[in-house]
């Protein structure tokens, strides 16, 4: 059973560093995609949303392995840590969830509706687009959380304790 739990610790911290990495790949990929297409915002976003579509998809994966991990590392009775690791993984889910599920098909569906999106946000007074600027607000700050969360969870992973000596250099 050692050997499992070890297992699942190791694959559901690596599945959190991949979401979390992603999540700050993303963030910087964005960042550039609009700073270098800052004269068509319209293609910049369909850039992004389109990496952001397969990232959903990768992301429910880990989304998937940290949370059942967490689940698994459960000890009986349960420290802190395994509280708190299972909390943080189940919040994280329920952001991605509310990101993916309603927030960002809704984006999808408002930016059809958006005539121009390199008429600057100030000028263009449609419900679609003020719409679409409150919900992608929406989404950021969501992403950013869940970015944050992330760290925090990463930071509490792992169970065990490094090896009380250190490596001896050859």
């Amino acid at each position: 059973m050692r050997d499992d739990r070890r297992f699942i610790e190791w694959f559901g911290g690596l599945a959190l560093s991949v979401w979390v990495g992603g999540h700050a790949t993303i963030m910087l990929v964005a960042f550039t995609i609009f700073g270098e297409l800052a004269t068509s915002r319209g293609l910049a976003g369909s850039l992004v949303s389109a990496i952001l579509a397969n990232f959903r998809r990768m992301e429910l994966v880990c989304a998937a392995a940290v949370f059942f991990g967490a689940v698994f590392l459960l000890s009986r009775p349960a420290t802190r840590r395994d509280v708190a690791r299972l909390v943080l993984a189940a919040l994280m889910a329920g952001i991605m969830a509310s990101y993916a599920v309603w927030v960002g098909p809704k984006l999808l569906e408002l930016r059809t509706q958006i005539t121009s999106f390199d008429l600057p946000a100030e000028r263009d007074l449609s419900s679609a687009r003020r719409a679409f600027q409150s919900l992608h607000q929406l989404y950021s700050g969501l992403s950013m959380a869940n970015l944050v969360i992330g760290v925090v969870l990463l930071s509490i992973w792992r169970r065990t304790e490094p090896a009380t000596e250190p490596p001896k250099i050859p």
